[in-house]
């Protein structure tokens, strides 16, 4: 009885299989433009022409336009064309430095340590969490602040979530931007 199952079954998947095949199989190059040359849509295009009267576009001025006014931009535009528009470039670059974490949890449990690290996350997502294993604890430590009144602020908000909040000394990656504002080079009409 299983065996005229699996059989109908392949049959059955067979013939699903063939009805995907295509109709027709192009043989050669020519088969195959012959084929895209069926499947193209064709457009009709008619240029648009006008056939009436123009009239004229009649415009008010409600100011002056008999004095004429003269700006004195020469140097400006001598600036434009010789140096080329003023560019602004950033740079970021990551170094390290002697500073500060806030430990908001110690202990054994690996469950407990992902815990309080997803609900740092949670609350302060501005303040990368890192976690360290040192045998038999994991620690739980965030942020990266050189500076003691950095941290101040952010210790105290840590503490109603995380009272045993502290701060331990770490070597901390700080990100640096730095602006760069330069003109082009000459332009040169060689």
């Amino acid at each position: 009885m299983k065996y005229q199952y699996r059989s109908l079954l392949l049959l059955m998947v067979m013939g699903y299989l063939a009805s995907c095949t295509p109709k027709y199989i192009p043989r050669s190059k020519k088969d195959l433009k012959d084929n895209l040359s069926r499947s193209m849509v064709k457009f009709d295009y008619h240029k648009e022409t006008f056939e009436g009267t123009s009239k004229p576009l009649q415009l008010l001025a409600f100011n002056d336009t008999t004095q004429l006014v003269s700006h004195d931009i020469t140097s400006e535009l001598e600036k434009l064309i010789d140096y080329g528009p003023e560019q602004k470039y950033t740079f970021y670059r990551k170094q390290k430095f002697s500073g500060y974490r806030i430990q908001i949890y110690r202990g054994r449990s690996r469950s407990e340590a992902y815990r309080v690290r997803r609900r740092s996350y949670q609350l302060f997502p501005h303040l990368k969490p890192y976690m360290e294993y040192k045998e038999p604890s994991y620690r739980i430590k965030v942020g990266d602040f050189v500076h003691a009144p950095e941290y101040t602020e952010v210790l105290d908000e840590l503490k109603k979530e995380f009272p045993l909040a502290t701060i331990v000394p770490a070597i901390v990656r700080v990100t640096i931007e730095y602006n760069v504002k330069y003109r082009s080079s000459p332009i040169r009409w060689d």
